[in-house]
């Protein structure tokens, strides 16, 4: 065997004038575990047909162990390489066993083709690895997804294949099946130093269970490599059009990939996006974080410490913010970077935040904010005196700034609403 089990080279594919492949070249070494990701008709399907035969690509060709895959008859392809195909409906009432016997046609020999004792060793042996031996007398018909998905994968592997192709083999599979269905493969692949080269619609799965991964969008390779190179920001940007946030998963250390809510543009042609400082804690403005951000405004957030759900929120938006170690209160420099943000807002909003000494300063910001003419918008769920830990300074501070002029709302609801209405009526705003 070569070092490189299957050579795609330069492969392209049309359906008729509509192009689906082009310029597609990457080689694959025996035991590698290779994901191929992408937006819905970036190709991903019509790569895994052109590698096993059901499309022949226009332009370019695909190599097996060094020889054209389309100069190998169909059996001797199909002893070398096996497809899970992207639906596993059986259309009649074949018994599991006999499912996956089928994938020892290849194999058979002779004018009445019978399986012998080596096939059925085989199927026995491909059913136990995928422990799917204990429904070999069941009907297809009657398993759940996830145990027909292993039954079509232990027919792929009585053909004893070098390559196996799967088309979305997680797909309708919830997330238990999804993992028993990953843990399989990559077992399989240690095991019997299968090449794997498997579409996957999650980015999370591929990054966890693949070292290889290919980004095609447009029927084109945008990346191939591991999925710390591939999956970045740049690359998911420029094939799935939207923005994600990359962090470490926090005991496995794997890339982790979270969609950020998309933004609105103004929300609708006309519509104010005002410049909103928030002022929450102990995950009060999470919610207000992620309705205005969806609606296009500009938030900036402050004081927060590490580790605060907020300040999680407001690190996963890519909010500006001004943020301070945990369980330490606020500092004068801190309190002077949060004045800035503030000052910079076309207006400020408190959440139905609790106060103590430790973020006492936040609301001597908006106090000073207000003095100055800045529109302060407080979210008044609880009153005040059932939020203040500060022997009342709190609420003694609230509530001059009421009489101040600052405009209490009952909800988060009712708070985007009405800074929405204030800058509709024609006031400035940042844009």
């Amino acid at each position: 065997m070569s070092e490189v089990i299957l050579d795609v080279h330069g492969i392209a594919y049309s359906y008729g004038a509509v192009p689906a492949l082009g310029g597609i070249t990457f080689q694959v070494r025996p035991g590698e575990m290779v994901a191929v990701i992408g937006p819905n008709g970036s190709g991903k399907s019509t790569l895994i047909k052109c590698l096993n035969r059901a499309l022949r690509p226009r332009v370019g060709a695909v190599y097996l162990d060094g020889r054209d895959l389309w100069d190998y008859s169909l059996r001797e392809t199909a002893r070398r390489m096996a497809v899970v195909p992207q639906e596993t409906v059986v259309e009649f009432d074949f018994t599991v066993a006999e499912i996956v016997l089928m994938g020892r046609q290849p194999h058979l020999s002779g004018l009445f083709r019978r399986e012998g004792r080596r096939d059925l060793a085989a199927a026995r042996e491909a059913m136990e690895l995928t422990s799917t031996l204990h429904l070999a007398e069941r009907l297809v018909s009657s398993l759940s997804g996830g145990e027909r998905q292993r039954v079509i994968i232990a027919r792929a592997l009585a053909q004893e294949p070098e390559v196996l192709l799967l088309d979305e083999p997680t797909s309708h599979l919830d997330i238990t099946y999804q993992v028993e269905i990953l843990d399989l493969l990559t077992y399989l692949n240690r095991l019997k130093n299968i090449s794997i080269i498997a579409v996957i619609h999650d980015l999370n799965l591929a990054a966890q269970y693949f070292p290889r991964v290919i980004l095609l969008s447009g029927g084109r390779i945008v990346d191939v490599g591991p999925p710390e190179r591939v999956i970045t920001t740049p690359n998911i940007r420029k094939a799935y059009h939207t923005e994600v946030l990359l962090s470490r998963h926090p005991a496995s250390g794997r890339l982790l990939v979270t969609p950020l809510p998309r933004r609105r543009a103004g929300e609708a042609s006309g519509n104010p996006r005002p410049a909103v400082h928030l002022v929450g804690g102990g995950g009060t403005a999470a919610g207000l974080m992620e309705a205005m951000f969806c609606r296009g405004w500009k938030v900036t957030a402050g004081v927060l410490n590490r580790g605060d759900l907020d300040w999680e929120q407001g690190k996963l938006l890519g909010i500006e913010m001004v943020e301070i170690p945990p369980f330490v209160p606020i500092s004068d420099e801190d309190h002077c970077r949060n004045l800035a943000l503030v000052k910079r807002a076309d207006c400020a909003l408190l959440a139905n935040v609790p106060f103590g000494q430790g973020n006492l300063r936040n609301l001597y910001a908006l106090q000073e904010a207000l003095a100055d003419g800045l529109p302060v918008f407080l979210v008044d769920e609880n009153p005040i005196e059932e939020r203040d830990y500060t022997g009342g300074e709190a609420t003694k501070v609230y509530k001059r700034m009421v009489e101040k002029g600052a405009c209490l709302v009952p909800s988060e609801a009712s708070a985007i609403e009405a800074i929405r209405g204030r800058f509709a009526e024609g006031l400035t705003f940042s844009g």
